[in-house]
């Protein structure tokens, strides 16, 4: 766990306590994660996403999180339904094909994850997106 002191003075060292956006600081790699809830969002806007919110269970950012957004946009939506069907499957449930009638029965099914222990994977691209994939029945390389 950080240092309290620490911890305040680099938050108030770039006025970060003022902002609610949620930085991910943890580095690249593998980590092994409960996941804790599956809730599909929608902005005032209109552009709706599944939110997976995971805890870390062991190594040195134990019991901290990550929150991975998958997002329902034209321009994404092929990968984020190609990265839900990858983790049912690896988490041994089936797919199938009234899944997917809408997003709320989508959701509805995802449930069936929760407290699935899987692996979460982070890797960042030359242009600084942030891509996760959350992979059940894989190792956990530390």
């Amino acid at each position: 766990m950080k240092d309290l002191l620490n911890l305040a003075s680099e938050l108030m060292a770039n006025d970060a306590y003022k902002s609610d956006n949620y930085v991910e600081r943890k580095p690249d790699g593998q980590y092994p994660v409960n996941i804790d809830s599956i809730e599909l969002k929608t902005s005032q806007k209109g552009t709706q996403w599944f939110r997976f919110k995971t805890t870390i269970l062991d190594g040195e950012y134990a019991e901290e999180y990550f929150t991975v957004d998958w997002f329902l946009t034209e321009k994404t939506m092929e990968r984020t339904i190609k990265n839900i069907m990858k983790l049912i499957t690896s988490c041994g449930f089936e797919l199938s094909t009234e899944m997917f009638t809408s997003y709320e029965t989508l959701e509805e099914c995802l449930q069936a994850l929760l407290n699935q222990q899987v692996v979460l994977t982070k890797k960042t691209s030359k242009n600084d997106f942030i891509n996760y994939s959350l992979l059940g029945g894989v190792s956990y390389v530390d």
